[in-house]
């Protein structure tokens, strides 16, 4: 909401990535948790960036600086995407588990986090191939390919043997005749109920 209305003052946001473990706990005695820094040395909007997640420091942040501050890290499901967007941050980063489920956008707004049905992972797998030769040039079909299907294939029991039959394809298409013929030899990982 604060950088909306900057926003439309012309003002755009700065988005800065920290690291500010080591200055928290050496200050840990102290009144004031990050006392070497002030909004105008952050910028407009400061991501709190950890190697793990330290959700106890956003809003030690947010209260120090009062600027607008993003929490990230170790979101691992819809409730936890949700218990996290409730608490003292003004957003929730969900990088890996966005890319390993997609849907949990879908989720988080469906009631009781439940969706309707069972997610079609083949469908999901090659519409996202679909998308990606559709959407991207040809140069970065391979890696983004390869980026998405590190953290998709974490949803099969045998998804490091998917992962590793997949980065051996030389283009989009066959990694869709992989997707299939993985899907016709286990059929039973084509689709997963949400709340797995």
């Amino acid at each position: 909401p604060q950088n909306h209305a900057a926003e439309r003052r012309g003002i755009k946001p700065i988005e800065i990535k920290a690291v500010f473990e080591r200055e928290v706990e050496e200050n840990r005695s102290g009144t004031t948790p990050f006392p070497n820094y002030s909004p105008g040395d952050l910028g407009k909007k400061t991501i709190l960036k950890n190697h793990r997640a330290r959700w106890e420091y956003v809003g030690l942040l947010r209260e120090a600086l009062g600027i607008p501050v993003a929490g990230n890290g170790d979101i691992d499901s819809a409730g936890e995407l949700l218990r996290r967007a409730a608490g003292p941050c003004d957003a929730v980063m969900a990088g890996r588990l966005a890319v390993r489920c997609p849907w949990i956008f879908a989720q988080v707004r469906s009631p009781g986090g439940i969706l309707p049905g069972p997610v079609n992972l083949e469908e999901t797998a090659l519409r996202f191939l679909e998308l990606l030769a559709r959407r991207q040039p040809r140069e970065f079909h391979l890696s983004r390919a390869r980026r998405f299907f590190a953290y998709f294939c974490g949803n099969f029991r045998f998804g490091a043997y998917l992962k590793t039959l997949l980065n051996r394809e030389k283009d989009l298409s066959g990694m869709a005749a992989v997707l299939c013929s993985y899907f016709r030899e286990c059929p039973e990982e084509a689709e997963r109920s949400s709340m797995e």
